[in-house]
């Protein structure tokens, strides 16, 4: 597939209403203070799907059909990140407060599809910092990459208080490489728009490698093109106009992180970048989901262009995750959508086609309800070989539980 750099890009987007060919099951309810989750599919085996709660590991071995709780004791509920790699091999990093009020991330290993797991080795060393919202990728070479944000203290108005964007490296999870500062220009520890957050690691072809996160209103991107050598600067990739917090009516403040993934398969998408970030563009009154890409490596960018049109009655689309098909390049998007009653749905997007066209399904039968006294910061959606599954938590009888949802690619095809 060859695409430019510049000029126009035409989105289409068939939507649909109805729920198809998907598998919804409850994996219970969740801690008050585990406000995500996480899921992934098996490169190995895509019937293998590991889910993560915040403070419990689910497995499944058929596709989604039935689940079992893996790990449920003594499990840190913060920022929950599970990924698999092409062996089979599974990991799961939270973040956990200390004593001393610090916050320190965690990893632990699975090589069972997560029936069992390691004890958790630190990524990072108890020191008087605050690690979050930590996030972890593959490389080519099944390298385990993690990216976070480092406050000196976090929430602290103090004006030499400072984040900034950390990421550290590991061949198997037991042993970590010494954390390197990526971004160039810290940010606050208020954690508003002005703060150095959301960060998301990306692996490219050719032992490339990406970092991206918001500071004040861009994405910004940094790179490596050999894994190690990081750039000295830090590439204003696209402008996000409301920042990463976006304020969604009866909700509050959201997070508006941008997600950046790239394409490293053998489709015809093959080294594209794609960056996914939620946006205001057009006052606080609706709120869209936009995606840009790039085929040189963050060089350029498209304009960015909506995920889907506006469609009348729907007001806000928040909280995005996306994720890329390694072995289709097809790309996949999950998120909230309220329409102007406050009804709302969860809704996943994808495009086989490098993000000219989308189509768009409800993953959600009836109107739900956010977990009451919280908004949850992220959901997450995994895919390979077709299976993509999708985890998002919601409000049930006054608790919050947390629902995956199950879906073959040949399945949305059929009903395109």
């Amino acid at each position: 597939m060859k695409l430019k750099t510049t000029g126009a890009l035409t989105a289409i987007t068939l939507v649909s209403s109805m729920a198809f060919g998907q598998t919804v099951k409850d994996l219970g309810e969740v801690s008050a203070t585990a406000h995500n989750v996480a899921v992934t599919v098996n490169p190995k085996n895509p019937q293998n799907i590991i889910a993560a709660t915040g403070g419990a590991i689910h497995y499944s071995i058929d596709g989604g059909q039935n689940w079992t709780k893996s790990l449920s004791e003594a499990l840190g509920v913060g920022a929950p990140v599970v990924v698999a790699n092409v062996k089979g091999d599974a990991h799961y990093l939270h973040t956990e407060q200390t004593a001393s009020g610090s916050s320190v991330i965690f990893c632990h290993a699975s090589s069972d599809g997560g029936k069992t797991w390691s004890e958790p080795i630190a990524v990072t060393d108890p020191q008087q910092k605050d690690r979050r919202m930590p996030w972890a990728i593959y490389d080519g070479k099944e390298n385990l990459y993690v990216s976070w944000t480092e406050f000196d203290k976090y929430g602290s108005d103090d004006a030499n208080c400072q984040s900034r964007i950390m990421l550290s490296r590991s061949s198997s999870g037991k042993k970590w490489g010494d954390p390197i500062e990526i971004s160039q220009t810290p940010g606050n520890c208020v954690d508003d728009k002005s703060a150095v957050a959301g960060s998301m690691p990306a692996a490219g072809i050719d032992g490339k490698m990406f970092v991206g996160w918001s500071q004040g209103d861009r994405v910004m991107v940094d790179r490596s093109f050999d894994g190690g050598l990081w750039l000295s600067n830090d590439i204003p990739a696209i402008q996000q106009r409301s920042g990463r917090k976006i304020e969604i009516p009866d909700l509050g403040p959201t997070n508006g992180k941008a997600l950046i993934v790239s394409d490293r398969g053998k489709s015809e998408q093959r080294g594209l970048l794609y960056v996914v970030f939620a946006d205001q563009r057009y006052g606080k009154t609706t709120t869209d989901i936009y995606f840009t890409r790039s085929v040189n490596f963050g060089d350029l960018w498209i304009s960015p262009e909506k995920v889907t049109p506006k469609l009348e009655g729907v007001h806000h689309q928040f909280l995005p995750w996306a994720t890329i098909d390694q072995s289709t390049g097809f790309l996949y998007i999950v998120y909230y959508e309220m329409d102007e009653d406050g009804l709302i749905h969860v809704k996943l997007s994808w495009s086989n086609d490098a993000g000219i066209s989308f189509k768009t399904l409800s993953l959600t039968s009836a109107p739900i309800h956010l977990p009451s006294g919280y908004t949850p910061e992220y959901i997450n959606v995994s895919a390979h070989k077709g299976v993509v599954s999708t985890i998002w938590l919601q409000d049930e009888n006054g608790k919050s539980v947390a629902k995956v949802a199950t879906v073959k690619y040949e399945d949305l095809a059929k009903n395109q």
